[in-house]
C-alpha cells in the first residue's frame, strides 16, 4: 500500500469509493459536500492506493487555528476493503500529518453508526448524536479524540498492532 497526497485525476476514484458506500455508509445527498472538497482542495486529503497503483481509500483533515482543532473527513474505504485495516491506516496517516499543526488540541469527526465502533476503537468517544441526520435510519454521531504529543507517539506505536503493520510502519515514518 502507498499513501500519498491526493491530485485532481484521483477525483473520479474518490468519487467511486464514495459510490461504493452509498447508501449504507453516505447518503446519496451528499455527493455534492465530497466533490466540493475534492474539487476545491479544502483541505490535505490523502488517498491510498493498493501495491497494483488503484485506488482504495481516501481521506482528508480539516484545520482550524483559531479553535485549535482538526477535523477528520470524507474518510472513506472501498467497500470491498472493508475489515482489512485499510480504514485505520488511512486514520492514522491523517492523524500523522498533525506533527504539522502542534497547536491541535482536539480532532473532531462526525460519522454514523455504522463506524461508531471503529472510531471507538481508536480512541474517540461520542460527544453528540442526531437521528436521522444523513438520511432515513443513517444517524450522526460527533465525536472528537483529545490530542497532544503523547497521542501521537500512541498513533505511531499502535501501528505495529495494525493488520498490515509491517507496510504502515514504512509508510508513517516516512516523511512528508
Amino acid at each position: 500500500m502507498r499513501c500519498r497526497d491526493y491530485r485532481v485525476e484521483d477525483r473520479q476514484a474518490c468519487l467511486n469509493i464514495f459510490h461504493s458506500n452509498t447508501p449504507d455508509y453516505f447518503a446519496p445527498k451528499e455527493l455534492c459536500d465530497v466533490t466540493r472538497l475534492l474539487d476545491e482542495r479544502l483541505c490535505p486529503y490523502l488517498v491510498i492506493e493498493d501495491d497494483d497503483g488503484t485506488m482504495i481509500a481516501s481521506g482528508g483533515i480539516w484545520i482550524d487555528q483559531q479553535e485549535q482543532t482538526a477535523t477528520l473527513c470524507w474518510v472513506m474505504v472501498e467497500r470491498q476493503f472493508h475489515g482489512r485495516g485499510v480504514g485505520r491506516f488511512v486514520v492514522l496517516k491523517l492523524l500523522s500529518l498533525l506533527r504539522r499543526f502542534p497547536f491541535v488540541t482536539v480532532v473532531k469527526l462526525d460519522t454514523s453508526q455504522h463506524t461508531v465502533a471503529f472510531y471507538e476503537k481508536l480512541g474517540f468517544t461520542k460527544t453528540a448524536f442526531t437521528e436521522n441526520y444523513y438520511a432515513d435510519a443513517l444517524h450522526r454521531y460527533d465525536m472528537q479524540l483529545d490530542w497532544s504529543i503523547a497521542q501521537l507517539e500512541a498513533v505511531a506505536a499502535s501501528l505495529a498492532t495494525c493488520k498490515i503493520a509491517g507496510q504502515m510502519k514504512r509508510d508513517f515514518e516516512c516523511s512528508r
